[in-house]
């Protein structure tokens, strides 16, 4: 069913509570304090603690707010978050590292159950929906305009960790990490790792588009195509083809048939152009099928599991119990082997129904949902699923960060209350 310009726009007139405003501070403060170095180094010292602070300490404050009414699909939601957090807290009996299962499940799951509770109690969700993404889009765009400022205009340095891009405008100096042979250099911006760059951009590209649909401000396309840029200059072949498949999916999702068509035919259209003009883009190792040395990681613990396939090594700890002696210098770059190697098969059964349960529901409410309520949900349903899809070839779910937040903020959105109503209205 079409959504009317008039509706589309009405969200941005909705309310926010104090939970919404805590999450806003929450979600943002944690991509603020996730930015890094060219050497990889965070940018504010003790980073982490410092993000574990304000997750911990904001839902502190809002405690007397946060009144969770419950209903069979939050419920379901938050038992088998809680499940799984036992789970991953019994798996330091048996693992060689228990205090650090214990310190990283702590670290994850307090934070993350900070996060759902405080998005469950929120009395206005689409508003502060509304407001996250303009926030998470403007960095987006912050973090993308400094990786093509220093891209286009910066200077190749070697120095001891790699190679750097260094641009000087009078006493400030911007640099970024660049990896790849030349001309076909990978930035990086302030993530330090063009895959890591491209897995931010995935969200704030997705949620730039809902902006689009939703706010009058003609400039959020411009804003949008700044990211796009950069996400193709990160060459990442798992965060390209996962923004991809998320802004189709997003399209499909919101009813805008149109749309979708010509996006595809415009993404034809750019990479025909690109291929025509430079024919060697084809013979870069970035635009092969192989798995650029992920296997490598993925041996070890599939190996495990099939030995293991009930037991597990302890949670968050796949690196140091299974890669690291095995002399592979990367992480798993797969959450599931992860999961399922750390928690054995209870804990990725528990892991995949804390993920579709919400999807279940978002997907079964969305086509009776209305106007701006339809193009939150779309947004949820897509981000979530791309991210899915993604974690095929990545590992920050379930990891301390940002992206591991965000991914428990879309899912206790999509079980919220408030899409009790059938018709969903701003209030």
């Amino acid at each position: 069913m079409p959504i009317s310009l008039e509706s589309r726009f009405e969200i941005m007139k909705s309310k926010v509570g104090l939970a919404g405003w805590g999450l806003i501070v929450v979600l943002v403060g944690t991509a603020l304090l996730s930015l890094q170095n060219p050497a990889r180094d965070d940018l504010v010292p003790y980073a982490a603690y410092f993000q574990l602070g304000l997750q911990i300490g904001i839902f502190l404050c809002l405690a007397p707010v946060v009144r969770v009414r419950v209903k069979f699909r939050n419920l379901a939601f938050l038992m088998l978050f809680y499940i799984l957090l036992l789970v991953a807290l019994v798996s330091a009996l048996w693992s060689d590292y228990s205090e650090v299962v214990v310190r990283r499940t702590l670290m994850i799951m307090i934070s993350s159950g900070c996060v759902a509770l405080l998005t469950l109690s929120d009395p206005h969700p689409l508003g502060t929906f509304s407001r996250v993404a303009k926030a998470l889009a403007l960095f987006g765009t912050g973090v993308s305009l400094v990786g093509l400022l220093v891209y286009f205009l910066g200077e190749v340095k070697t120095v001891d960790y790699g190679t750097i891009q260094v641009l000087s405008i009078g006493p400030l100096h911007l640099a970024q990490r660049v990896y790849g042979p030349l001309p076909y250099l990978r930035l990086s911006s302030l993530f330090g790792n063009p895959n890591t760059l491209a897995s931010w951009l995935l969200v704030t590209i997705t949620l730039t588009m809902f902006l689009i649909f939703t706010d009058r401000w003609k400039l959020w396309k411009v804003l949008f195509a700044f990211q796009l840029i950069t996400v193709f200059l990160t060459f990442s072949r798992a965060g390209i083809s996962a923004t991809v498949l998320s802004l189709l999916l997003f399209m499909w999702f919101s009813g805008s048939r149109r749309g979708l068509g010509l996006s595809i035919l415009c993404l034809l259209a750019i990479i025909g152009t690109v291929f025509l003009i430079q024919p060697s883009f084809l013979e870069l190792q970035r635009f092969s099928f192989d798995l650029n040395l992920r296997q490598l990681a993925w041996q070890p613990l599939w190996e495990y599991i099939r030995n293991n396939p009930f037991g597990g090594i302890g949670f968050g700890v796949s690196y140091e119990a299974l890669l690291e002696p095995a002399g592979v210098g990367i992480t798993a770059h797969n959450a599931f082997l992860a999961i399922w190697s750390e928690l054995g098969i209870l804990g990725l059964v528990l892991f995949l129904g804390l993920w579709s349960f919400p999807l279940y529901f978002a997907k079964k409410l969305l086509p009776l949902a209305k106007d701006e309520g339809r193009l939150v949900l779309s947004s949820a349903l897509t981000l979530t699923l791309s991210l899915f899809i993604h974690q095929f070839f990545e590992a920050s779910i379930l990891r301390y960060g940002f992206h591991t937040l965000f991914w428990v903020y879309l899912l206790a959105l999509m079980v919220h209350r408030k899409w009790e109503r059938v018709h969903v209205y701003v209030t």
